[in-house]
């Protein structure tokens, strides 16, 4: 089983740090999870905005939150798996805004995300299935 803990810290639209890394992000207004993307390494304010611009979601009144998966050595953290945890989390919280992994999941065998810092994502989300 692979198990990742992601620490969330919210930010503001204005705030988002002009970096390129590995982050999840979840976009969240009036309590209501938006929704859940990805950034690897490309500029997470970049990414941000655009998927913001692509929805028609405006920055009044929105928060925001990256993830960041803690405690890993960063050459473990790859495309793949900060894929396969963003479709974990989509499907088990079901953004309003996301389009794609919603129905199910095609990532890797037992993922398991821990999250701790956005009261808006589920704690555990883990995958339902195991490899042989």
């Amino acid at each position: 089983m692979t198990h990742m803990v992601l620490e969330w810290v919210k930010v503001g639209v204005d705030d988002l740090p002009d970096m390129e890394d590995s982050f999840l992000y979840a976009l969240v207004r009036n309590r209501q999870l938006l929704y859940i993307g990805m950034s690897y390494h490309t500029d997470i304010a970049v990414e941000v905005k655009q998927n913001m611009a692509s929805f028609s979601i405006a920055a009044r009144n929105l928060d925001v939150y990256l993830g960041y998966c803690e405690r890993v050595n960063a050459a473990r953290i790859t495309r793949p798996l900060i894929h396969d945890i963003e479709a974990l989390l989509i499907l088990d919280n079901q953004p309003r805004y996301n389009t794609h992994h919603i129905d199910k999941y095609t990532g890797r065998a037992g993922l398991k995300a821990t999250n701790k810092g956005c009261p808006y994502i589920k704690k555990t989300s883990t995958s339902d299935w195991q490899e042989d």
